[in-house]
Protein backbone atom coordinates (compact mmCIF):
# COMPACT_ATOMS: atom_id res chain seq x y z
CA UNK A 1 0.00 0.00 0.00
CA UNK A 2 0.99 3.51 -0.64
CA UNK A 3 3.30 5.31 2.18
CA UNK A 4 2.32 8.61 1.73
CA UNK A 5 -0.33 11.27 -0.26
CA UNK A 6 2.98 11.76 -2.73
CA UNK A 7 2.84 8.04 -3.65
CA UNK A 8 -1.02 8.10 -4.00
CA UNK A 9 -1.23 11.29 -6.43
CA UNK A 10 1.53 9.58 -8.67
CA UNK A 11 0.02 6.75 -8.90
CA UNK A 12 -3.49 8.07 -9.61
CA UNK A 13 -1.73 10.19 -12.24
CA UNK A 14 -0.30 7.74 -13.99
CA UNK A 15 -3.45 5.13 -14.43
CA UNK A 16 -5.51 7.85 -15.26
CA UNK A 17 -2.94 9.41 -18.03
CA UNK A 18 -2.88 6.06 -19.35
CA UNK A 19 -6.80 5.60 -19.31
CA UNK A 20 -6.87 8.94 -21.40
CA UNK A 21 -4.69 7.96 -23.62
CA UNK A 22 -6.40 4.77 -24.89
CA UNK A 23 -9.70 6.27 -24.53
CA UNK A 24 -8.30 9.31 -27.02
CA UNK A 25 -6.42 6.72 -29.26
CA UNK A 26 -9.28 4.76 -29.95
CA UNK A 27 -12.39 7.30 -29.54
CA UNK A 28 -11.29 10.84 -29.50
CA UNK A 29 -13.64 10.95 -27.10
CA UNK A 30 -14.38 9.99 -23.22
CA UNK A 31 -17.55 7.93 -22.64
CA UNK A 32 -17.97 7.44 -18.85
CA UNK A 33 -18.77 3.80 -18.78
CA UNK A 34 -15.57 3.00 -21.06
CA UNK A 35 -13.66 5.04 -18.88
CA UNK A 36 -14.35 3.21 -15.52
CA UNK A 37 -14.27 -0.29 -17.53
CA UNK A 38 -10.56 0.92 -19.04
CA UNK A 39 -9.34 2.48 -15.69
CA UNK A 40 -10.05 -0.66 -13.77
CA UNK A 41 -8.10 -3.00 -16.31
CA UNK A 42 -5.09 -0.66 -16.26
CA UNK A 43 -5.14 -0.69 -12.34
CA UNK A 44 -4.69 -4.61 -12.99
CA UNK A 45 -2.47 -4.23 -15.64
CA UNK A 46 -0.33 -2.00 -13.21
CA UNK A 47 -1.05 -4.07 -10.42
CA UNK A 48 -2.39 -1.17 -8.40
CA UNK A 49 -4.60 -1.74 -5.20
CA UNK A 50 -6.38 1.73 -4.50
CA UNK A 51 -9.26 1.34 -2.44
CA UNK A 52 -11.73 3.98 -1.58
CA UNK A 53 -10.41 4.38 1.43
CA UNK A 54 -7.22 5.83 -0.01
CA UNK A 55 -8.32 8.36 -1.54
CA UNK A 56 -8.53 11.77 0.38
CA UNK A 57 -11.07 14.77 -0.75
CA UNK A 58 -8.50 15.88 -2.96
CA UNK A 59 -8.67 12.87 -5.18
CA UNK A 60 -12.19 12.94 -4.98
CA UNK A 61 -12.40 16.18 -6.37
CA UNK A 62 -10.10 15.17 -9.02
CA UNK A 63 -12.06 12.15 -9.85
CA UNK A 64 -15.53 14.62 -9.93
CA UNK A 65 -13.48 16.90 -12.08
CA UNK A 66 -12.70 13.93 -14.61
CA UNK A 67 -16.14 12.45 -14.79
CA UNK A 68 -17.76 15.79 -15.35
CA UNK A 69 -15.11 16.15 -18.41
CA UNK A 70 -16.24 12.68 -19.29
CA UNK A 71 -19.98 13.66 -19.57
CA UNK A 72 -19.45 16.49 -21.12
CA UNK A 73 -17.48 14.76 -23.99
CA UNK A 74 -20.66 12.23 -23.98
CA UNK A 75 -22.98 15.40 -24.60
CA UNK A 76 -21.07 16.42 -27.52
CA UNK A 77 -21.00 13.28 -29.30
CA UNK A 78 -24.45 12.60 -28.62
CA UNK A 79 -25.49 15.98 -30.09
CA UNK A 80 -23.35 15.23 -33.52
CA UNK A 81 -25.43 12.02 -33.95
CA UNK A 82 -28.40 13.75 -33.56
CA UNK A 83 -27.49 16.62 -35.90
CA UNK A 84 -26.78 13.70 -38.62
CA UNK A 85 -29.80 12.05 -38.05
CA UNK A 86 -31.84 15.05 -38.24
CA UNK A 87 -29.59 16.14 -41.54
CA UNK A 88 -30.40 12.63 -42.92
CA UNK A 89 -34.22 13.39 -42.25
CA UNK A 90 -34.12 16.17 -44.26
CA UNK A 91 -32.36 14.88 -47.28
CA UNK A 92 -35.05 12.20 -47.36
CA UNK A 93 -37.97 14.77 -47.12
CA UNK A 94 -35.83 16.57 -49.55
CA UNK A 95 -36.44 19.66 -46.77
CA UNK A 96 -33.34 22.49 -48.24
CA UNK A 97 -34.48 25.05 -45.82
CA UNK A 98 -33.87 22.69 -42.85
CA UNK A 99 -30.53 20.75 -43.98
CA UNK A 100 -28.96 24.30 -44.60
CA UNK A 101 -29.94 25.42 -41.46
CA UNK A 102 -28.72 21.88 -39.38
CA UNK A 103 -24.96 22.15 -41.58
CA UNK A 104 -25.08 25.68 -39.84
CA UNK A 105 -25.60 24.42 -36.52
CA UNK A 106 -23.09 21.69 -37.06
CA UNK A 107 -20.62 23.98 -38.67
CA UNK A 108 -20.60 26.63 -35.44
CA UNK A 109 -20.64 22.85 -33.14
CA UNK A 110 -17.49 22.21 -34.73
CA UNK A 111 -16.31 25.83 -33.84
CA UNK A 112 -17.12 25.70 -30.52
CA UNK A 113 -15.30 22.20 -30.29
CA UNK A 114 -12.01 23.79 -32.02
CA UNK A 115 -12.03 26.60 -29.75
CA UNK A 116 -11.88 23.85 -27.12
CA UNK A 117 -9.29 21.87 -28.11
CA UNK A 118 -7.09 24.83 -28.67
CA UNK A 119 -7.74 25.40 -25.18
CA UNK A 120 -6.66 22.35 -24.37
CA UNK A 121 -3.47 21.89 -26.34
CA UNK A 122 -2.20 25.82 -26.72
CA UNK A 123 -0.90 28.48 -24.36
CA UNK A 124 -3.27 31.48 -24.83
CA UNK A 125 -0.14 33.73 -24.07
CA UNK A 126 2.52 32.57 -26.34
CA UNK A 127 0.13 30.21 -29.02
CA UNK A 128 2.64 27.46 -28.53
CA UNK A 129 1.86 24.08 -27.49
CA UNK A 130 0.81 23.58 -24.14
CA UNK A 131 2.64 20.11 -22.35
CA UNK A 132 -0.36 18.30 -23.23
CA UNK A 133 -0.27 19.29 -26.59
CA UNK A 134 3.40 18.83 -27.00
CA UNK A 135 2.74 15.24 -25.55
CA UNK A 136 -0.18 14.70 -28.04
CA UNK A 137 2.23 15.70 -31.18
CA UNK A 138 5.46 14.03 -30.24
CA UNK A 139 3.78 10.91 -27.53
CA UNK A 140 2.38 7.57 -27.62
CA UNK A 141 -0.64 7.35 -26.03
CA UNK A 142 1.33 5.48 -23.33
CA UNK A 143 3.46 8.84 -22.78
CA UNK A 144 6.53 6.81 -24.79
CA UNK A 145 8.31 9.67 -27.30
CA UNK A 146 7.94 8.12 -31.02
CA UNK A 147 10.50 10.14 -32.59
CA UNK A 148 14.21 10.57 -32.04
CA UNK A 149 15.82 13.52 -31.02
CA UNK A 150 16.61 16.22 -27.73
CA UNK A 151 14.18 18.29 -25.48
CA UNK A 152 15.48 21.37 -24.43
CA UNK A 153 13.84 22.83 -20.90
CA UNK A 154 14.10 26.19 -20.52
CA UNK A 155 14.17 28.75 -17.71
CA UNK A 156 13.82 32.45 -18.26
CA UNK A 157 16.43 34.46 -15.60
CA UNK A 158 14.47 36.71 -12.98
CA UNK A 159 11.15 36.55 -14.57
CA UNK A 160 9.69 36.91 -11.23
CA UNK A 161 11.84 40.29 -10.82
CA UNK A 162 9.96 41.34 -14.15
CA UNK A 163 6.52 40.33 -12.48
CA UNK A 164 7.16 42.06 -9.08
CA UNK A 165 8.36 45.27 -10.54
CA UNK A 166 6.16 46.10 -13.72
CA UNK A 167 3.13 43.92 -13.11
CA UNK A 168 1.55 40.70 -14.45
CA UNK A 169 1.03 42.47 -17.38
CA UNK A 170 4.36 43.11 -18.22
CA UNK A 171 5.55 39.75 -17.11
CA UNK A 172 3.23 38.45 -20.60
CA UNK A 173 4.80 40.78 -22.72
CA UNK A 174 8.18 39.15 -21.76
CA UNK A 175 6.51 35.58 -22.27
CA UNK A 176 5.55 36.98 -25.75
CA UNK A 177 8.63 38.28 -26.32
CA UNK A 178 10.50 35.55 -25.61
CA UNK A 179 8.19 33.25 -27.69
CA UNK A 180 8.93 35.56 -30.19
CA UNK A 181 12.71 35.27 -29.94
CA UNK A 182 12.23 31.52 -30.18
CA UNK A 183 9.99 31.46 -33.20
CA UNK A 184 12.65 33.72 -35.01
CA UNK A 185 15.89 32.25 -34.46
CA UNK A 186 14.64 28.39 -35.24
CA UNK A 187 13.04 29.21 -38.62
CA UNK A 188 15.65 27.33 -39.83
CA UNK A 189 14.06 24.03 -38.60
CA UNK A 190 11.10 23.12 -40.45
CA UNK A 191 7.83 22.80 -38.51
CA UNK A 192 7.51 19.47 -38.92
CA UNK A 193 11.08 18.83 -37.20
CA UNK A 194 10.29 20.90 -33.71
CA UNK A 195 7.94 21.70 -31.13
CA UNK A 196 7.62 24.47 -29.27
CA UNK A 197 5.80 24.31 -25.55
CA UNK A 198 5.68 26.90 -22.82
CA UNK A 199 5.15 24.15 -20.23
CA UNK A 200 4.17 27.03 -17.25
CA UNK A 201 4.89 30.22 -15.61
CA UNK A 202 8.35 30.69 -17.40
CA UNK A 203 9.79 27.34 -18.65
CA UNK A 204 9.11 26.77 -22.20
CA UNK A 205 10.32 23.29 -23.61
CA UNK A 206 11.46 22.59 -27.25
CA UNK A 207 11.83 19.46 -29.04
CA UNK A 208 13.67 19.04 -31.70
CA UNK A 209 14.18 15.62 -34.12
CA UNK A 210 18.11 14.67 -34.71
CA UNK A 211 18.76 15.66 -37.77
CA UNK A 212 18.62 19.77 -36.54
CA UNK A 213 19.51 18.94 -32.54
CA UNK A 214 23.60 20.49 -33.08
CA UNK A 215 22.31 23.35 -34.22
CA UNK A 216 19.52 23.90 -32.47
CA UNK A 217 21.75 23.90 -29.63
CA UNK A 218 24.59 25.89 -31.42
CA UNK A 219 21.83 28.80 -31.23
CA UNK A 220 20.79 28.51 -27.47
CA UNK A 221 24.66 28.55 -26.20
CA UNK A 222 24.63 31.65 -29.06
CA UNK A 223 21.58 33.49 -27.84
CA UNK A 224 22.79 32.93 -23.61
CA UNK A 225 26.34 35.19 -24.55
CA UNK A 226 23.75 37.71 -26.25
CA UNK A 227 22.09 40.46 -24.48
CA UNK A 228 18.36 40.01 -25.47
CA UNK A 229 16.44 43.42 -24.21
CA UNK A 230 13.22 43.65 -23.66
CA UNK A 231 10.91 47.46 -23.39
CA UNK A 232 9.00 47.16 -20.10
CA UNK A 233 7.75 50.71 -19.44
CA UNK A 234 9.70 52.50 -21.23
CA UNK A 235 12.64 50.47 -19.31
CA UNK A 236 15.11 48.28 -20.70
CA UNK A 237 14.91 44.80 -19.30
CA UNK A 238 17.40 42.00 -19.92
CA UNK A 239 15.68 38.76 -20.62
CA UNK A 240 18.40 35.81 -20.58
CA UNK A 241 17.85 32.13 -20.04
CA UNK A 242 19.11 28.67 -18.43
CA UNK A 243 18.51 25.63 -20.73
CA UNK A 244 19.60 21.96 -20.07
CA UNK A 245 19.17 18.82 -22.62
CA UNK A 246 18.50 15.49 -23.00
CA UNK A 247 18.45 13.58 -25.89
CA UNK A 248 16.13 10.51 -26.58
CA UNK A 249 15.09 7.63 -29.34
CA UNK A 250 11.80 6.28 -29.92
CA UNK A 251 10.39 3.89 -26.84
CA UNK A 252 11.71 6.52 -23.97
CA UNK A 253 9.72 7.66 -21.25
CA UNK A 254 8.60 11.69 -21.88
CA UNK A 255 8.69 13.00 -18.39
CA UNK A 256 11.88 10.59 -17.61
CA UNK A 257 13.38 12.74 -20.68
CA UNK A 258 11.96 16.32 -19.13
CA UNK A 259 13.31 15.60 -15.58
CA UNK A 260 16.73 14.69 -17.36
CA UNK A 261 16.51 17.84 -19.39
CA UNK A 262 15.29 19.62 -15.73
CA UNK A 263 18.13 18.74 -13.86
CA UNK A 264 20.76 19.68 -16.63
CA UNK A 265 19.16 23.22 -16.83
CA UNK A 266 19.52 23.86 -13.08
CA UNK A 267 23.04 22.78 -13.55
CA UNK A 268 23.24 25.19 -16.47
CA UNK A 269 21.62 27.69 -14.35
CA UNK A 270 24.20 27.17 -11.65
CA UNK A 271 27.40 27.39 -13.74
CA UNK A 272 26.28 30.94 -15.13
CA UNK A 273 25.29 32.11 -11.49
CA UNK A 274 28.83 30.87 -10.65
CA UNK A 275 30.79 32.73 -13.31
CA UNK A 276 28.51 36.14 -12.92
CA UNK A 277 29.80 36.39 -9.10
Amino acid sequence: MYKSGTELKKALQEVTRQTFGELHAKFNFVIPRVYTAIFNRKMAEMNLKITARDIDEEFNKLLEEMDQKAHANEDNFSILLEYSDKALSAMENEDKTGLKSIQAQTAAFLDNMKELEQKAYFDDITGFLNRNGLRKKVCTSSGQLQINGSLFFIDLDHFKHINDTYGHQYGDAALKAFANLLTKELTFVCDEKKFLCRAGGDEFVVVIEEESVNFVRSTFQHLQEKAFMISLKDQQEPLGFSFGEAMFTVGNEFEKIVTIADIQMYQNKNERRNKSL
